[in-house]
């Protein structure tokens, strides 16, 4: 699998958002979609943007979700909580909190680093280009991701196996087929 390089910004937690997705019926474990997701900043130009993501199934607690797009690269999302993707692309305002996670995966050193915490949804989403990274290359792997969150406690991420919706991610998102 080649190593890629991506800008980490999770916009879906991140500002008051509108989105709409469109989701595919392949596979049972990872589904992937199209997303549209309208920006609006007080103060500041309003903004659209196509993405592409791919959601593991409510029943695969911690919920894992990549979203990709020329926007805002390939950024990680994990929902504590089972969630739909309309629940996910949800467009009401929230309140983030910054949460320190240690992530440990197999063969790597463990590395601390601030999640945005939407507290409201149960979600954390990654702030930095290495954390997407970690995460991608951990599901690609089939190893699990330990995380130490702060004010939350401990969550190993465990994901189902790459299937054609999780094929379908890869060669749709930008960051990786670069």
């Amino acid at each position: 699998m080649k190593q890629f390089v991506c800008l980490i910004l999770s916009v879906s937690y991140l500002m008051g958002l509108n989105a709409t997705a469109q989701q595919s019926d392949v596979g049972a474990t990872w589904t992937a979609g199209r997303s549209t997701t309208d920006v609006q900043i007080t103060g500041k130009q309003d903004y659209s943007y196509q993405s592409v993501y791919v959601l593991a199934g409510p029943e695969q607690l911690p919920q894992t979700m990549l979203n990709c797009s020329e926007r805002t690269g390939l950024t990680a999302a994990v929902f504590l909580e089972p969630k739909t993707i309309d629940d996910i692309f949800d467009s009401r305002r929230v309140t983030l909190k910054g949460r320190n996670v240690t992530m440990s995966v197999d063969g790597m050193e463990p590395r601390k680093d601030a999640w945005v915490y939407n507290r409201a949804a149960k979600a954390l989403n990654s702030a930095k280009l290495w954390q997407a990274q970690r995460i991608y290359n951990a599901i690609v792997r089939g190893v699990p991701v330990d995380m130490q969150i702060s004010r939350i406690g401990d969550v190993t991420l465990t994901f189902p196996p790459v299937n054609d919706d999780f094929r379908w991610f890869v060669e749709n998102c930008p960051a990786l087929t670069r």
